[in-house]
């Protein structure tokens, strides 16, 4: 299994000055990486060397459609399902990429909301009172 690689600072940079202006954006990590939410949704993010958008169907399709671009798997062989590495030529064109983290953001919205799980009551450890 290949090591786990932190992100180049660059792609870090890049990737935290195009948080969208927004007030229900939230930036946290994931993968040890920062991301996007939207609702308690994660729409963006960065991975090792890739950044990546959740997509619908038609621009997912589209966005793959482009040469260098693929599908994100965190894990080998474990795709995530919605989301697509954005392309090199991509990376690079600013306007670009903001258009993708936009049409990300614009599929976010019309999922529902994440709701928190409540937490289960602990248990006395056995043997212990």
């Amino acid at each position: 299994m290949p090591k786990w690689r932190r992100p180049p600072e660059d792609l870090v940079d890049r990737f935290l000055s195009l948080v969208p202006d927004d007030p229900g954006v939230e930036v946290r990590r994931m993968f040890g990486c920062p991301c996007f939410f939207y609702g308690g949704n994660m729409f963006a993010g960065v991975h090792q060397e890739n950044l990546f958008v959740r997509l619908g169907d038609d621009d997912r399709a589209a966005l793959l459609a482009l040469p260098g671009a693929g599908h994100f798997e965190p894990m080998a062989g474990r795709p995530m399902r919605e989301y697509v590495c954005v392309p090199q030529a991509v990376l690079t064109d600013r306007p670009a990429l903001e258009a993708w983290l936009a049409r990300s953001l614009v599929y976010l919205r019309t999922l529902p909301a994440k709701q928190k799980k409540p937490r289960a009551p602990k248990q006395p450890a056995p043997g212990r009172w």
